[in-house]
């Protein structure tokens, strides 16, 4: 039976069932929105009107959902999980997301001639509330000088679309964003802040990290600062050029803040310890985690992931 989508309320879908055996649920609907892309929904959801209680949220859902897709993942959302997904999904400063919006412009052009085409479809993609802040986000980047916005001409396509092309100031601001991703020598390592790790850290990670050019920051909770806690890590994410997710102990605030470097383009590498291997998330699983043994075996397996991650890093370091 055809309805319209719950969550962006403007495509038509057909809700199927499907059965999940790795689900406490017996059934979920799996949908397939051209606005949202594909999730799964519980029934429990649908039936309480949950999506009610976060009319003013519901957009990051729609974000949640294209995240997911980019990892060729499905998301569930049920009664439980629909508001550590809001939660979860955190809006960027309006500079950053310029940046951001820069980036995928210029990832999308081969020329300096290219017109790329912004729609309803990249709402989501900068968790944007709806098309008219996309709009306003592009009017802002062309006075910025850094693109021309194509005129607009009304076309019988239904779904809303907008041009614009790269200008010399655009392409100089990409480069300078580029060089200060690879010029950070700060890497944030996120870990299980426990006394059985603490020799892991200072014998392994640590001399690894300045073997290769880097300035680890850790623990940021004994930082003298006036902001809140979860303000100053989400900070120091953004000025590090390379996040150390380290997941023994199966630490929640680890993969948070792993999740939250890769919404930034910046690179992360994941570490367990041998013992702890079975305990990592499904959802992560897919990365190529460093399986160490004993701090040597950390100190010389991390060096070398780091000089494969970000060649020339510590060549860079040494010359200046």
């Amino acid at each position: 039976m055809t309805q319209i989508c719950p969550i962006c309320k403007k495509s038509k879908i057909t809700p199927t069932y499907v059965h999940d055996k790795h689900s406490q649920f017996i059934d979920l609907y799996e949908i397939s929105c051209t606005n949202c892309g594909n999730y799964q929904l519980s029934p429990e959801v649908v039936n309480l009107k949950i999506f009610e209680n976060y009319s003013n949220d519901i957009y990051r859902l729609s974000a949640a959902i294209f995240k997911t897709m980019k990892q060729n993942e499905v998301i569930k959302l049920t009664v439980k999980s629909i508001p550590e997904i809001i939660k979860n999904t955190i809006r960027k400063i309006p500079l950053e997301t310029i940046d951001d919006m820069l980036d995928y412009t210029s990832q999308n052009a081969d020329s300096i001639t290219d017109w790329i085409t912004f729609s309803e479809k990249d709402v989501p993609r900068f968790i944007l509330k709806d098309t008219k802040e996309l709009y306003e986000y592009l009017l802002q980047i062309e006075k910025m000088g850094y693109w021309e916005l194509k005129k607009y001409e009304p076309k019988k396509e239904s779904i809303w679309k907008r041009e614009v092309r790269l200008t010399i100031e655009g392409w100089k601001k990409i480069d300078d964003l580029r060089r200060l991703k690879i010029d950070s020598n700060q890497a944030f390592v996120a870990m299980w802040f426990k006394d059985s790790m603490d020799q892991y850290y200072r014998e392994g990670i640590k001399p690894a990290l300045e073997k290769t050019g880097f300035s680890p920051i850790i623990n940021v909770k004994y930082f003298p600062h006036n902001d809140k806690i979860d303000d100053l890590i989400f900070a120091q994410i953004r000025k590090s050029g390379l996040l150390i997710a380290e997941f023994t102990g199966d630490r929640s605030a680890v993969y948070f803040e792993a999740g939250f470097a890769k919404g930034l383009n910046i690179p992360v590498i994941w570490l367990c310890k041998e013992s702890d291997k079975d305990k990592l998330c499904f959802d992560t699983r897919q990365y190529n985690h460093i399986i160490w043994k004993d701090v040597a075996n950390l100190k010389e397996q991390l060096i070398n992931r780091i000089e494969a991650t970000i060649p020339g890093h510590l060549a860079e370091q040494i010359h200046q």
